[in-house]
């Protein structure tokens, strides 16, 4: 869970980090609970004891577990001037299902994606998603039938980039800690915001592909 779907600083940003904490703690202890309160009871009751703790601990475990695979990432979206962190119930399957290229037509069960969204074509349903948006609901980033590979809109992202030093007076320590371990010089990286459920970020560009090269939970604002 938290090695593909919650890499770092996606835990983080979407502001999951303490389930697998909560998981884990559970997972340890009530195991030797029902141990204990088992050894102390006759053989019958022990069994009921171990019975009713195994349930508790997969109520809680399997609680857990759906929490974090319904609010995992599965799509960080560049829309226009940023990217976005798209969680799996962000995604209405009504839409998923009008999307016209297949990869997209479902949710994706392994690391999140890097892709782009571009404004439709008809006035319309752009009208449509602004008046969500402006309401209060879904932007376009939520719309999968609008998604195209990010490779399509890279330069165009890269255009709207800004050079990293602009993010060193931010927290130069965490720019300079991953420039040095990407071993880069500050002139072959820019930056576009991240915007997340929990806590915003920045994400790092190569400065002549425009693919992205990092992320860090470095305010972007």
């Amino acid at each position: 869970m938290i090695f593909v779907w919650y890499p770092q600083p996606l835990v983080d940003a979407a502001g999951t980090a303490r389930l697998p904490v909560f998981l884990a703690i559970a997972a340890v202890t009530l195991g030797p609970l029902a141990a204990l309160l088992s050894g102390r009871s006759p053989v019958p009751r022990a069994w009921m004891g171990w019975t009713r703790i195994a349930v508790v601990q997969a109520i809680v475990f399997a609680g857990c577990a759906l929490t974090l695979y319904v609010q995992r990432p599965v799509y960080l979206v560049f829309t226009i001037d940023r990217f976005d962190l798209v969680v799996a119930k962000d995604l209405d399957p009504r839409d998923l299902a009008k999307a016209a290229r297949e990869q997209f037509r479902r949710r994706p069960l392994g690391a999140p994606q890097y892709v782009a969204a571009v404004q439709p074509a008809e006035p319309a349903e752009a009208q449509r998603i602004l008046a969500g948006a402006l309401d209060g609901g879904r932007d376009l980033q939520a719309y999968p039938q609008h998604y195209v590979p990010y490779a399509q809109e890279a330069q165009n992202a890269l255009k709207r980039a800004k050079p990293v030093t602009a993010a060193l007076g931010k927290d130069p320590a965490a720019v300079e800690s991953f420039l040095a371990a990407a071993g880069r010089s500050p002139a072959s990286v820019k930056f576009l915001p991240l915007r997340a459920r929990k806590r915003d970020g920045i994400v790092l560009l190569d400065a002549t592909s425009g693919l992205p090269a990092g992320i860090l939970l470095v305010d972007p604002w």
